[in-house]
């Protein structure tokens, strides 16, 4: 019997398989061989086997202690193994030891962002971003701690920045061009987590965590998120007739039609100056109801009305934001609970809006409606109506005071 297999015979009694667990542990953890082991409350059965192993019986019944040296001599002298590290060898194979691991994959990490700020061409920004998705794990988190899904992410994100600033390219065909996945930039993704703190970096722009802040992120960059989808409801806009767009909006305006205005129509035929409208101010709701209900009461006697269905999509921004630097004066109204003035913030915030009725005093003017729910949002252009909203706890809509829109539309 060669001593692997005695070493592994004396190993067999159960009663000091508790020596060599600690042993495996200490190689896994690259602890070493030095200090002593111990067995907190062992039975009989555990002092009688520790007494037969070692020559000696212990004098705290309470705690078994073996200094490994100790045990490294006993298993020396009986010809079981030269040291330690040959034991567990023999007893248990190859042990990974977990230190060692973690280091080498510390260092791996450290390897992968080393090497991908030496591709930056010392751009500040991308430096900046690199030392941020290192610094909060972000990668690590996004990859799943996967280092092969780490540098391919980075090699993705590199692809992208080198084709800016794009020419309004489709977010999907962007996504399909670099991954092969048209989808792999949607919000969710690996890759847009990774991708957009840079973007929004290059433009200072501070925020990407809701729709409007990262459209308006992509759209700085050149990248396209929805130019033919979510386009923006229109009444009554009129453009002069030199305008490309001015033959789609006329026939619908002399039909009592409303119009649809996609993010593609105004990229590419943008509104450039006040000449090319045949107004000089808008009005803006919330809900396509008050554009059907404009249609039917005043038709073409009335302003032209942008209808945002909601929160703004890019379509909404792109046609607000073109009137907005023409000189167009822009009049906004929305619903009177917190998301709707989260949206009426965003719009007279961004592109200048005037308040269309949406002050204390329209709100308390109007009827009761359904409890407000949510959580509360300011109204910096009247601090009255916060407050005004809180006393009286209920929501208003658009449409339980379209009568007074519908009058302010009006040319009569």
């Amino acid at each position: 019997m060669d001593k692997k297999q005695r070493l592994q015979k004396l190993f067999t009694n159960p009663d000091i398989q508790w020596i060599r667990e600690r042993l495996r542990e200490r190689v896994r953890q690259g602890k070493g061989f030095d200090g002593k082991i111990s067995l907190a409350s062992p039975t009989g059965s555990q002092m009688a086997a520790f007494a037969d192993l070692t020559g000696r019986r212990s004098r705290n019944r309470k705690r078994l202690s073996l200094p490994l040296q100790e045990l490294e001599s006993i298993l020396h002298e009986a010809e079981l193994a030269d040291d330690l590290e040959e034991a567990v060898f023999l007893l248990e194979g190859s042990v990974a030891n977990e230190k060692q691991r973690r280091e080498g994959l510390r260092q791996e990490w450290q390897t992968l962002f080393e090497r991908a700020r030496s591709e930056s061409e010392k751009s500040p920004k991308v430096i900046q971003w690199l030392e941020m998705l290192e610094r909060s794990g972000l990668l690590k988190r996004l990859s799943l701690s996967d280092l092969q899904n780490a540098q391919q992410l980075l090699d993705q994100a590199f692809a992208l920045h080198a084709r800016l600033p794009a020419q309004q390219v489709e977010l999907p065909a962007l996504a399909a061009q670099i991954t092969g996945d048209s989808h792999a930039l949607d919000y969710g993704k690996p890759l847009a987590g990774v991708i957009l703190p840079l973007l929004a970096s290059l433009h200072d722009i501070d925020h990407w965590q809701n729709p409007a802040d990262r459209r308006k992120v992509w759209d700085a960059n050149g990248i396209l998120c929805d130019s033919l989808s979510n386009p923006v409801l229109v009444c009554n806009l009129r453009l002069t007739a030199s305008h490309p767009l001015a033959p789609i909006l006329e026939t619908n305006y002399q039909h009592e039609e409303p119009s649809y205005l996609t993010l593609r129509q105004l990229l590419n035929f943008p509104i450039k100056d006040l000449e090319a409208c045949r107004f000089s101010k808008v009005f803006v709701c919330e809900n396509p109801a008050i554009v059907s209900a404009n249609i039917e009461a005043n038709g073409r006697n009335s302003h032209p009305l942008i209808c945002l269905s909601g929160n703004p999509t890019s379509s909404a921004q792109k046609l607000l934001s073109q009137l907005s630097q023409v000189g167009v004066d822009i009049h906004y109204h929305g619903d009177f609970d917190w998301p709707g003035l989260r949206i009426a913030k965003f719009v007279i915030e961004t592109f200048g809006a005037k308040p269309w009725r949406m002050d204390a005093m329209s709100y308390l003017d109007a009827a009761d409606g359904i409890p407000l729910k949510g959580k509360p949002a300011v109204s910096p252009w009247d601090t009255n109506l916060k407050e005004a909203m809180l006393v009286r706890g209920t929501a208003v809509y658009e449409e339980q005071v379209a009568k007074s829109l519908l009058a302010d539309l009006s040319f009569e």
